[in-house]
């Protein structure tokens, strides 16, 4: 017979259960769902207007928990990658504090995905993608460095205004000044970003010899490298050098680093590019003798570490027939010399490339880099991306329409591709810029004979492609080669000297990373008197100093440094 007592007891038990009774947990042990977090607001706002100083922030219900802030899950993005930003917590909110400056003229894009929590547990619940803009940069007045200055001299052939810039704006500017009638000293003026002011002008040459081409190299921290033929006693050429000490304030005595007993390097087509890390190449002709164009490409090399310059030494075992060198330095110090030479007497002219491995302190040999070891194809420009792989930029006659192409040299593979076709151009006459993504652009101005005028033109390598296009032709006067600069959001500036047959025109034009395109020209100045090539740098928020020497007449007068900043307000 079944128990009436034992039955209810059961039942009771079961309802008691399934009711959540007798206060015990549940059997599998789960706890209570964390109520997910939620976004309550975004500064800047989506489609705001921003300075570069400007923070991304997100606020939240609660307070979210710093350890699932990454790099990932809480980032902030230009055009052409990850901003450096640290991520903090004060309460409810969460900042992104960029490590520079934003770049003025700029997109940004704040991500917040769903991978964020909060500190209680609770995932966010609506991921969230907004933009925002940094204002756009503007040009500001003309004016002359310094009016009372002896005039500057110019000695035929080189950069007339060599420039270069830091990261924080500070620049540095060579040019020759005239002493006597018959001789012209290397000078330096800085420009200090934060004061906005020159300083007075530094004579480093160090004696009364002739000085003629001067050229220099400034790298991110502010150090330069300026270097300079001079005419010795004897009438032979010499390449001399001077350093500058950013954290000194100082520079240093000039010293030769060519070789004083061998032929003269007059015409010699120097050049210079110093390292992050203060390592410095250079690169000259060096000639058998005044009246011949045979020669060999000789190299000098700084090892900062060591503070010491290594022995001049030519990249061939004998003299050849030689174009113009060029050259680039990475951030390790690894340095590349891209030129052109001729196996035989009159033989054609075929680029050359050869590479100096820092960590083994030592120059590879010469590679022929062309496509076609029997025609020609001149050595136009030469630069490293941030990754260290290298590209040169041949053009394959001297005719203004030239076929140009792009070799790429990969670093890990040490070794050369094949020439990529650009088209046609007069890529002598212009720049080759890298961006921190990589991307590349070359700039140029040429006579365009459909349009009976000149042009900029200009090919963009795009890293995420592998792949070169053709930017838009801009139409002006062109009588420069123009400069080209380029900010850490991939923005670049470019500028170029026009005449019209009856002014001297200087123009400017920004092309836009998000964009994709150039901006129209700005003029900047005109005037009757004569103007001369321009010279750029830029700083870490975008900001750009354009230089350029403008006579008070015609070539043959007397000239001065002129100068405008485009700058974010």
């Amino acid at each position: 017979m079944r128990n009436p007592s034992r039955a209810l007891a059961c039942a009771l038990s079961l309802l008691l259960s399934a009711c959540g009774g007798g206060g015990g947990a549940s059997p599998s042990g789960d706890k209570p769902a964390t109520a997910p977090l939620k976004l309550t607001a975004v500064t800047p706002a989506d489609g705001a207007l921003a300075g570069v100083d400007a923070a991304p922030t997100a606020s939240f219900d609660a307070a979210p928990a710093l350890a699932t802030l990454t790099s990932t899950s809480f980032s902030l993005s230009s055009a052409i990658g990850a901003v450096d930003a640290r991520a903090s917590v004060s309460g409810n909110s969460a900042t992104l504090t960029p490590a520079r400056p934003l770049v003025w003229g700029s997109h940004y894009q704040f991500n917040v995905t769903d991978a964020v929590a909060g500190a209680a547990g609770g995932k966010l619940a609506t991921p969230s993608k907004t933009g925002f803009d940094t204002r756009m940069p503007t040009w500001g007045t003309t004016a002359v460095i310094d009016a009372d200055a002896p005039s500057v001299a110019f000695s035929g052939g080189g950069n007339p205004l060599p420039t270069g810039g830091a990261l924080n704006g500070d620049t540095i500017s060579l040019w020759l000044m005239s002493t006597t009638s018959d001789t012209s000293h290397v000078v330096a003026r800085h420009y200090s970003a934060a004061t906005q002011r020159w300083g007075a002008s530094i004579d480093i040459h160090g004696n009364s010899a002739q000085a003629y081409s001067p050229e220099l190299s400034v790298d991110a921290n502010g150090n330069a490298c300026a270097i300079w033929e001079e005419r010795q006693e004897s009438g032979k050429f010499v390449i001399r050098a001077a350093r500058y000490d950013a954290a000194g304030g100082s520079w240093s005595a000039p010293t030769t680093i060519s070789n004083t007993n061998g032929p003269s390097s007059r015409f010699g087509a120097s050049r210079v590019a110093q390292a992050p890390n203060g390592n410095i190449v250079v690169a000259w002709i060096q000639h058998q003798g005044d009246t011949t164009s045979l020669g060999t490409i000789d190299t000098a090399y700084y090892d900062a570490a060591a503070k010491q310059w290594t022995p001049a030494r030519p990249l061939q075992a004998v003299q050849v027939n030689l174009y113009f060198p060029q050259v680039a330095i990475d951030a390790g110090g690894n340095a590349m010399v891209l030129w052109s030479q001729a196996g035989v007497w009159l033989a054609p002219l075929v680029a050359h490339a050869a590479r100096y491995d820092a960590a083994a302190k030592s120059w590879g040999s010469a590679t022929i880099v062309a496509a076609n070891a029997t025609e020609i194809s001149y050595a136009m420009n030469v630069g490293f991306d941030p990754a260290g792989d290298a590209v040169g930029i041949l053009k394959k006659d001297s005719s203004v329409d030239g076929e140009l192409s792009a070799v790429r040299y990969n670093a890990a593979g040490n070794s050369w591709g094949k020439p990529e076709p650009l088209g046609t151009g007069d890529a002598g006459r212009g720049q080759l810029v890298f961006d921190p993504a990589g991307n590349a652009t070359l700039v140029w101005g040429e006579f365009n004979t459909v349009l009976a005028m000149a042009t900029i033109e200009g090919r963009r390598y795009q890293s995420s492609t592998g792949a070169w296009s053709k930017l838009p032709s801009v139409n002006s006067y062109a009588v420069s080669s123009p400069p080209l600069v380029a900010d850490p959001a991939g923005n670049l500036v470019a500028s170029w000297l026009s005449y019209t047959g009856s002014k001297y025109q200087m123009y400017a034009m920004r092309y836009g990373a998000t964009s994709g395109k150039w901006d129209a020209p700005t003029l900047i100045a005109e005037s009757v008197n004569a103007m001369r090539e321009p010279a750029l740098t830029i700083d870490q928020s975008g900001q750009a100093l354009l230089q350029w020497p403008q006579h008070v007449g015609g070539h043959d007068s007397v000239a001065h440094i002129h100068y405008n900043r485009l700058g974010g307000r």
